[in-house]
C-alpha cells in the first residue's frame, strides 16, 4: 500500500492505495496550518483502515497551486516517512 499526498490552494487529500485502487481518502483544509495537522490526519487515516504506518511501501507528495511553504512541508514529511520505511527493522 501506499500514501499519497496531493495539495492545492487551502486544501490537501491524503489518499492511501493498493496498486491503483483506492482504499481510502480524507481531504482537509490547509491554511497555514499543515505541518500541524497533517500527521494527525496520516494516523486517522491508517488507524481506520487498521494499517501499521510501516507497513506502507512508500509515500508520495503532489502540489499544484500550493504556497511554496506548503509544497516544502509535503516534500518534507513524504521524505520522512521514506526514510523511515526504508530504515525500519
Amino acid at each position: 500500500m501506499t500514501l499519497h499526498l496531493y495539495l492545492t490552494s487551502h486544501k490537501a487529500t491524503i489518499t492511501l492505495k493498493k496498486g491503483e485502487d483506492v482504499i481510502d481518502s480524507s481531504e482537509f483544509d490547509v491554511d497555514n496550518n499543515l505541518a500541524h495537522v497533517i500527521f494527525p490526519e496520516i494516523e486517522e487515516l491508517l488507524r481506520r483502515n487498521k494499517v501499521a504506518p510501516l507497513s506502507l511501501l512508500k509515500m508520495y507528495s503532489q502540489a499544484h497551486e500550493a504556497g511554496f511553504t506548503t509544497e516544502r512541508i509535503g516534500q518534507v514529511v513524504a521524505n520522512a516517512y521514506n526514510f523511515a520505511l526504508q530504515n525500519k527493522e
